[in-house]
């Protein structure tokens, strides 16, 4: 019972940043073509099946590379993706879009750990 206990409190701390954010909302828009704007048909889940890639390091990481981009927070990161794969427009940074993906980001982070997925 501890152990489920300080697994409980260790996700409700890593996610308290993005307690703004609504996880359910972040998870529609994560399998969504339209977010954004998108008009690849692309979506977040093209790239990001199960949390490919997303290190549990992810919402306090500075500095990612992406397909040979620099970008200073996962903010940029989710509007990179958004206007290059998705081929979309950037959100706002304040916008409760944003909020809500992020908030769905950090908790995918967790569970996928950034392994890489092999069906």
């Amino acid at each position: 019972m501890w152990k489920e206990i300080i697994t409980g409190l260790a996700v409700l701390l890593a996610t308290a940043p993005c307690l703004a954010g609504d996880p359910v909302r972040g998870e529609r828009l994560f399998s969504d073509p339209s977010f954004g704007n998108g008009t690849s048909g692309k979506t977040c889940l093209t790239c990001h099946e199960k949390g490919l890639d997303l290190g549990v390091d992810l919402m306090g990481k500075r500095n990612f590379e992406i397909m040979g981009v620099m970008v200073a927070n996962p903010s940029e990161a989710v509007n990179f993706c958004i206007e290059v794969a998705l081929r979309g427009e950037g959100l706002d940074l304040q916008s409760e879009e944003m909020s809500d993906i992020l908030s769905f980001l950090e908790i995918l982070a967790l569970k996928g750990g950034g392994k890489k997925y092999s069906p």
